[in-house]
């Protein structure tokens, strides 16, 4: 980053890099000789190889998903970019505004660093920032307007050669603007808001890049992925990474089996008939996201790989549906409390869905989720009390006056410990026990009657994925399932019984 704005400074370090990794190695072979050295090569080939083979298991799994997936971490990433670089230095400048405090030199230069970074990330041509405009930067007095205006139109050139053609006319818009806002007198003010921008801009064509990339890679992995995930899982039991036995596969098929609904397929399944292995495989997955517990994939079969942050997900999916859902009905329940029955028939905690979907994209898992939950809580209440006619200062009167109350609810969900949120999860967990488990997919409004409708998309989202894994799972491994079953003495189980889902009034 530092050679990035060092002009032509930057080819020295790299030398200066490269050598530093070879005295690393010169050093390990002192110590350890050429196997060492030979191991350390093999790590980094592994790592890369482990990265391919994860990346390639997306396509298979869930191409689509995994692209939209992709977009939504990297417009998470972009926003705590934003935060962690360039609101620092907007505070700086407005602190500095009226005390004269000095440029805040360090903070911008490590912001623009990051962006020539990116820039390279995405297409590695060598971009730097111009050695006059680097010089300009490192002074501890603030550079003239002009020296940002040509960093600004320097990135944005080199950014409008890696997008599309189409979106020409809006980066150049941007650009007059934002030369506009540089040549006005509060200036300084505008430097940390127009490169958060560009901070984005450049992180939204990394993804459009990388996902153009994906796209044409993936027919060539969807037409010989499977015969190279099975042939690589076969290589490892041959090497012995893997047990041949699958032990954690085969008690884990045998937990499903004594407590699922394919009990009295056993003996189906230890003839390898296809429709009971993939049934089984359906109903094995919906029980390790159904568990309270975070599920450790790598604890739970050899053959999740993969998948741990999948099923983790998966969890966290279902478990903030019935967040969401339970406190809708008690937010509501809440205002026909108060009198506010108005507010109750417009109640819909926008706020707090948007932010659980976040958490979501974050992966912000433990103590945050509660506080995210109650911020929004509170505020979807007062909302719906303004678009029945309440002044903003009503509305926030009265959401303080019973802050206490509406937070205990946040509490008592978050925590478990509410009837309603967990009749709501047992409801979700039946439908997608059932759903998943006679491979079908549902219609959003068949979760109405259940009390699930606000949510219905992620629930419809969870069946989806879930069954698009144990196709995949089906594919690859359906003869190693087999076998194991063929050997372990399974016998019959009890029956699950069916989740029943009660009305809407027992909430």
């Amino acid at each position: 980053r530092r050679g990035a704005l060092d002009g032509g400074a930057s080819g020295e370090l790299v030398a200066r890099f490269e050598e530093r990794a070879r005295e690393v190695e010169r050093t390990l072979g002192c110590f350890g000789g050429e196997h060492a050295v030979a191991r350390l090569a093999a790590a980094r080939v592994a790592e890369s190889e482990g990265k391919n083979r994860e990346l390639a298991h997306e396509i298979l799994v869930d191409l689509d998903g995994f692209l939209a997936g992709m977009r939504r971490k990297a417009e998470a990433k972009a926003a705590m970019a934003v935060e962690d670089v360039w609101k620092p230095v907007e505070r700086a400048v407005g602190e500095g505004a009226a005390a004269e405090a000095v440029f805040p030199g360090k903070a911008v230069r490590g912001g623009l660093a990051k962006l020539v970074g990116d820039l390279n990330a995405i297409v590695d041509s060598g971009f730097k920032i111009q050695t006059e405009h680097a010089r300009a930067l490192q002074a501890e007095q603030w550079p003239p307007p002009e020296v940002f205006i040509a960093v600004v139109k320097d990135m944005t050139e080199k950014l409008r050669s890696m997008h599309a053609p189409s979106s020409d006319d809006d980066v150049m818009i941007w650009l007059e603007k934002s030369e506009a806002r540089l040549r006005d007198a509060g200036w300084k003010m505008a430097v940390a808001s127009i490169f958060g921008e560009l901070d984005t801009m450049i992180g939204n064509v990394q993804a459009e890049v990388s996902e153009a990339r994906i796209r044409m890679l993936a027919p060539v992995v969807l037409a010989n992925g499977v015969r190279a995930e099975k042939e690589h899982f076969d290589a490892r039991i041959q090497k012995g990474d893997i047990d041949a036995g699958l032990p954690l596969t085969k008690a884990w098929m045998l937990k499903t089996l004594e407590t699922g609904s394919v009990a009295k397929e056993v003996e189906k399944l230890r003839r390898g008939h296809a429709e009971s292995t993939k049934r089984l495989l359906r109903v094995a997955l919906v029980e390790l996201v159904a568990q309270t517990a975070p599920v450790s994939a790598s604890a739970s079969s050899e053959l999740l790989a993969f998948d741990g942050e999948r099923l983790l997900s998966l969890q966290n999916l279902i478990q903030c549906s019935a967040y969401v859902a339970s406190l809708d009905h008690l937010g509501r329940q809440f205002l026909r409390s108060k009198g506010k029955t108005a507010a109750a028939e417009v109640f819909t905690p926008a706020t707090l869905k948007e932010a659980v979907g976040g958490y979501e994209v974050t992966k912000s898992y433990g103590t945050l989720l509660p506080a995210i939950l109650q911020e929004s809580f509170v505020a979807d209440i007062a909302a719906s009390l303004k678009a029945c006619g309440a002044t903003s200062d009503a509305a926030d009167r009265f959401v303080t006056a019973n802050q206490d109350v509406l937070r205990s609810y946040v509490g008592r969900v978050a925590g478990g410990k509410d009837p309603v949120f967990n009749v709501l999860l047992r409801r979700a967990l039946g439908v997608i026990r059932g759903a998943v488990a006679d491979d079908r997919l549902i219609r959003g409004e068949e979760l109405a009657h259940v009390g699930l409708s606000l949510v219905a998309g992620s629930v419809v989202d969870a069946i989806a994925q879930l069954l698009r894994l144990a196709g995949h799972l089906f594919q690859v491994h359906a003869a190693r399932i087999t076998q194991v079953l063929a050997g372990s003495g399974a016998g019959s189980g009890p029956a699950n019984v069916d989740v029943q889902l009660s009305s809407d009034d027992e909430i």
